[in-house]
């Protein structure tokens, strides 16, 4: 992953890595992979057309696997591969970083520690967990949000501009005039500066502070997994899973206090994480109050 982060920052530049072996083994082995996987379900689905043919009748699958429903529609093993690389490659280690980055944070802010996880404590103690009931914890998604804020998973979006382009806003000396983008143009979008605003989030941008979004209301100040019509499609996924993380955190631990003295520091692989990882001490719930 690094070696690839490594290739997106140097764009045309990349060979400037050289012959870079181990970079290439890495990817070939990633392929050799994928493609096993994709020459089995393209036999499969081969064999069952095979009986489809000699049979009228449909039985319902058993379960739904996500390549065989591509290989429906496609029987391209290039295009196959790729299409899996992309579902995947988005979720690489999302929230496992986006927890560890709220972790981090927490068990340097006991105030807002000891709230998050007194409001989890009513919303949970007599409900069963559902993707409902985690979306209606405020302070909770307040907590999610702050810290993407901070720690946005990829730092820049980038793209290619296929055709020249008029854009309403961006040239002139003050930004407000119109500006042309001729075709093949690179444009880079600096995410962890937007989230950084002060004229967006006020003088206390650089800090942790999940309050802010009691009254924020962001529109395109705000993009952890960009906008639009190709906004990230695991986002929710993402929240799901770290606000059940932080739930059992708050319903098994009573305190969280931070181990490590580094601040944090921005580490590129294919997301941004801390290089120094997330130190902490845990203290578990004491079962005579509960």
């Amino acid at each position: 992953m690094g070696g690839l982060a490594s290739r997106i920052q140097l764009g045309r530049w990349a060979f400037l890595r050289g012959r870079d072996t181990r970079y290439k083994e890495a990817i070939a082995a990633v392929f050799r992979f994928i493609d096993g996987h994709v020459k089995r379900a393209l036999q499969e689905l081969q064999s069952q057309q095979s009986v489809h043919e000699e049979s009228t009748a449909k039985e319902p699958p058993e379960s739904y696997i996500l390549l065989e429903a591509m290989a429906k529609e496609t029987q391209d093993p290039m295009d196959l591969r790729y299409q899996l690389l992309h579902v995947f490659f988005p979720a690489h280690d999302s929230t496992a970083i986006a927890v560890s980055d709220i972790v981090f944070h927490l068990a340097r802010s006991p105030i807002q520690w000891n709230r998050l996880r007194s409001e989890i404590l009513a919303a949970t103690s007599t409900k069963p967990l559902t993707f409902e009931l985690l979306k209606s914890i405020k302070y909770l998604r307040y907590v999610f949000n702050e810290s993407l804020r901070l720690h946005p998973l990829p730092d820049m979006v980038r793209r290619t501009c296929h055709k020249d382009t008029m854009l309403p806003l961006g040239g002139g000396a003050d930004g407000q005039a119109p500006i042309l983008v001729k075709r093949g143009t690179s444009m880079n979008l600096n995410i962890y500066a937007l989230h950084r605003d002060r004229l967006a989030w006020g003088d206390d941008a650089e800090i942790f502070r999940p309050e802010r979004w009691d009254k924020a209301r962001p529109g395109w100040e705000y993009l952890p997994f960009s906008g639009g019509p190709r906004i990230c499609p695991a986002q929710q996924r993402v929240f799901t899973e770290a606000a059940y993380i932080l739930v059992q955190f708050a319903r098994r631990f009573s305190r969280i206090e931070s181990r490590d003295q580094e601040p944090w520091t921005e580490h590129l692989r294919m997301t941004v994480e801390n290089k120094n990882g997330v130190k902490v001490g845990l203290s578990l719930v004491d079962p005579a109050s509960s």
